[in-house]
């Protein structure tokens, strides 16, 4: 398992890192270049994009830390079902940031409970 999990945490690390240079691009988008290399200490209006990346940046931190309490947890478990349950994580994980950021709601929920499961079916395959 350790390896399953360590490409689900350096998956969704980059797909974090990836959130925080999306937020930089939409915040330039909506207010200027020299706005977002200021100390943005002028409060703005945000944009509907630039919220809904807040969003799901701060949902993908709560998650790395779960994440990452599940691998520090890991007990060397290697399985077929814990193969396949990290890749549907990771694959879940995936598709929830781009339907998420897209503001489309029913599948957001429903990417966000299968990577939800996931977890859970990796938590409770230690022991």
């Amino acid at each position: 398992m350790e390896m399953n999990l360590t490409f689900a945490l350096l998956w969704n690390t980059a797909l974090f890192s990836l959130l925080l240079a999306a937020q930089v691009m939409a915040r330039s988008a909506a207010h200027g270049l020299s706005f977002a290399l200021s100390s943005l200490d002028k409060r703005v209006e945000l944009s509907t994009l630039e919220e809904r990346l807040a969003r799901v940046k701060g949902n993908q931190l709560e998650f790395l830390i779960l994440l990452l309490v599940l691998f520090a947890l890991d007990a060397g478990v290697d399985s077929t079902i814990s193969y396949w349950t990290a890749l549907t994580l990771v694959v879940a994980r995936s598709v929830y940031i781009l339907v998420a950021t897209a503001g489309i709601p029913v599948v957001r929920s429903l990417t966000w409970l299968v990577s939800f499961a996931a977890l859970l079916v990796l938590a409770f395959s230690f022991g």
